[in-house]
């Protein structure tokens, strides 16, 4: 494609903004592409909007393998802004 990983992460941040299109797609099979546009997308998100900020970490946690784990806390749920 011509274009570092960064790069196109990057763009797939600015663009979509929300990991949990590729977990919905590919699951725990896609942990580290997962895991690394949930982190990007949550470090973004972080100073405006720190709720969707915690779900795209939720994201990463599950993509790591750790689905259950979100699954029995829900953390997201506790915040307002979502």
């Amino acid at each position: 494609l011509g274009e570092s990983i960064e790069g196109l992460l990057e763009k797939f941040v600015e663009t979509v903004g929300d990991a949990s299109l590729i977990y919905e797609k590919c699951g725990a099979d896609c942990g580290d592409v997962v895991v690394e546009a949930a982190v990007a997308t949550a470090a973004r998100l972080a100073k405006h909007n720190p709720c969707l900020a915690l779900r795209q970490l939720e994201v990463a946690v599950a993509g790591a393998g750790y689905g259950d784990v979100v699954n029995r806390y829900r953390p997201h749920e506790t915040c307002k802004s979502i």
